[in-house]
């Protein structure tokens, strides 16, 4: 069977058994920032390309005591990477307080329920320190959907920003926590001494992190828990295959810390000149070539997708780990994005390819009209879900940055990532170092295919998650053979290992027993020159199971809907197999519904698809849902 490796170099003896907290700080309050000597001797064998990135990952925390950690975007609020590390263990100590009224303890959880704030992350890394386990809910759920995550995760406490506290007592008072079990990220800890216990300044008589954090300065030095690298640390919830119930994804800290630095080994260049074998300390130094600032205090990281997805987490994780500026915005939104960049001279900035597609085609970011200066920008990252090279080549025209493409689930956070050399021809790009991959037929995962052929991606190596929390059934369902993960993600691999991600298969409408990709569709309809957005669902249809069906944006307003509608279904017509068309029918709609994030609700469009389908059958009275040619069609505002 056809086992795809990385390209890359293999990191895994350089990854550190620390939990996350360790790797992030240990050896921040060196006496000196110049002393090069690492707190452990390198491995001799490793070639020098190792040796450069084993020197800089075992001493690079010395330099960035002093060097600002996280910002708000909004205030300006700082805290420098000395203060977030005190903050975050003065938190952990009030949090096991055996007199507090809830004491938390190693394997205890812990469910955060916020937009993202500058305690957030001082929260999380708590957690870590602490060894709690951490669960982190999207901030639009609703109260059902917010007591589901409780139910799920049997969550001791809770942490809820202020703005969200009805939701979450309402939730609370359902799975019966009580109320000395709820905090809140936000307030200005100035509540005073014991009543913060009762009282605190968090909001409606909440104990807030900042209530936390000056308990905990006042309390006594007490020795934390030591917290294994294999210990528990997320627990990210989502939704189970097939259309399954919640899962609780269970992450260790030797998923988050392996998928950091295996990341961030591929950020180092490659000298052109041929390597030296001379391993002096000073030679490793001077010699060490990487994209961020190796000192850190210079890269700036916006957080505008949220904490609450692991994508944000291992963005955050990255930007401490190479000591930039993670500046925390609150939520996304297209102009305040750009004027972050501009403000807090963004040089790395993650996203989603809808948000990608705001920064190649918004008039905010024309360069003949620039509204915002962004030339501080040096890597979009784009991930989540795939981004059409027409996408990726115009971002980089209007900011000139590097675009790179990056993949992973939240059962494995990373997985691939696209070259920094060169483009990877539209493709995801290459398997991240340490990670392996196969790829199955979608209908059977005990059959290979072949080398460029579609099929379900497989993957394992060090991220790759322990199970499914409290679900021996579900966690069996998810693992093939030997430690194998099924993704869920249809790809294919070429004999290079290049990874190209053509779409989900819960995703995938099936048409008279042939599969049609949603985001194949996506792609072909986005190069129509008079779309802007679209999204394709699969419509249910008695004769053909199912029909794709597409949902369009127009670039401008005033656009003849059905004029557009069939031109767009003409021009899939040309451009894809017979089974593949649009048979479902085009609808032009003013907007798409989207996640603070940007992403496209999918599921939320094809349930008013199908709605609308099984009506239409309701009133013919048999017959397949065939699509409508009602003017106007669906209107979804963003």
């Amino acid at each position: 069977m056809p086992v795809y490796a990385s390209k890359h170099p293999d990191v895994a003896a350089l990854v550190p058994s620390a939990n996350l907290f360790d790797f992030l700080f240990a050896g921040i309050d060196a006496d000196s920032a110049h002393d090069d000597t690492p707190p452990h001797p390198l491995q001799p064998t490793l070639d020098p390309h190792a040796l450069r990135f084993a020197h800089w990952l075992a001493t690079r925390t010395r330099s960035f005591k002093f060097h600002p950690a996280l910002v708000d975007a909004s205030t300006g609020k700082t805290y420098t990477f000395s203060e977030l590390r005190s903050r975050a263990e003065e938190l952990a100590r009030a949090l096991n307080d055996p007199k507090a009224p809830v004491k938390l303890v190693p394997g205890d959880r812990m469910l955060v329920f916020s937009p993202n704030h500058i305690e957030y992350p001082v929260l999380i890394l708590a957690a870590a320190r602490l060894g709690v386990v951490v669960s982190t809910a999207h901030p639009s759920l609703t109260e059902p959907d917010l007591t589901a995550h409780l139910t799920l995760t049997h969550a001791k406490v809770l942490f809820a920003h202020s703005s969200l506290l009805r939701p979450a007592l309402a939730s609370a008072r359902s799975v019966n926590l009580p109320r000395t079990n709820i905090f809140t990220l936000d307030g200005d800890g100035e509540s005073g001494g014991e009543a913060g216990w009762g009282g605190g300044g968090g909001g409606q008589g909440f104990q807030s992190v900042a209530d936390l954090v000056a308990r905990g300065k006042e309390l006594p030095f007490t020795q934390l828990p030591r917290v294994p690298a294999e210990a528990p640390l997320l627990v990210p919830v989502v939704q189970g295959r097939a259309g399954g119930g919640l899962k609780g994804v269970l992450l260790t800290h030797t998923s988050l810390v392996p998928t950091i630095v295996q990341t961030l080994s591929i950020w180092q260049r490659r000298p052109r000149a041929p390597q030296q074998t001379n391993t002096a300390i000073a030679t490793l130094r001077d010699s060490f070539d990487f994209f961020f600032d190796p000192q850190g205090g210079k890269d700036a990281f916006l957080m505008c997708l949220p904490l609450s997805a692991v994508y944000g987490l291992v963005v955050l994780g990255m930007a401490l780990a190479v000591g930039a500026r993670a500046v925390i915005m609150a939520r996304y939104d297209a102009e305040e994005m750009l004027r972050a960049v501009q403000e807090h001279k963004i040089t790395y900035l993650p996203v989603v390819p809808p948000i990608l597609h705001t920064l190649a085609t918004s008039p905010l970011t024309d360069p003949a009209r620039p509204r915002y200066v962004l030339s501080s920008l040096r890597v979009v990252h784009t991930g989540a879900s795939p981004a059409p090279r027409e996408l990726i080549d115009a971002v980089h025209l209007r900011t000139g940055a590097l675009v790179v493409d990056g993949y992973g689930t939240t059962e494995a956070p990373g997985i691939a990532m696209s070259p920094l050399e060169e483009s990877a021809k539209g493709s995801t790009g290459y398997l991240i170092p340490g990670t392996e991959a196969r790829v199955v037929s979608a209908g059977d995962v005990q059959r290979e295919v072949g080398e460029g052929v579609e099929g379900e991606l497989l993957v394992r190596g060090p991220q790759v998650m322990v199970g499914y929390l409290d679900d021996p059934a579900g966690t069996q369902d998810a693992f093939v053979g030997d430690g194998w993960l099924r993704t869920g993600d249809l790809a294919r691999i070429e004999r290079d290992g290049l990874v190209t991600i053509t779409g989900r298969i819960k995703d995938i409408v099936r048409y008279k027993g042939m599969q049609v990709s949603p985001a194949e569709l996506e792609t072909i309809i986005l190069r129509h020159p008079r779309v802007a957005e679209c999204c394709v669902v699969g419509i249910p249809d008695d004769a053909a199971g199912e029909l794709p069906r597409a949902l369009v944006v127009p670039k401008k307003a005033g656009e003849d809907r059905d004029a557009l509608a069939a031109d767009v279904a003409k021009f899939v017509e040309t451009n894809v197999a017979s089974y593949k068309r649009l048979r479902g029918g085009v609808d032009v709609v003013t907007g798409l519904p989207k996640a603070d994030d940007g992403k496209v609700l999918r599921r939320v469009l094809r349930e008013h698809e199908v709605a609308k389908a099984k009506l239409r059958v309701a009133k013919k009275g048999t017959g397949p849902a065939a699509p409508t040619k009602k003017k106007g069609g669906l209107r979804l505002k963003l």
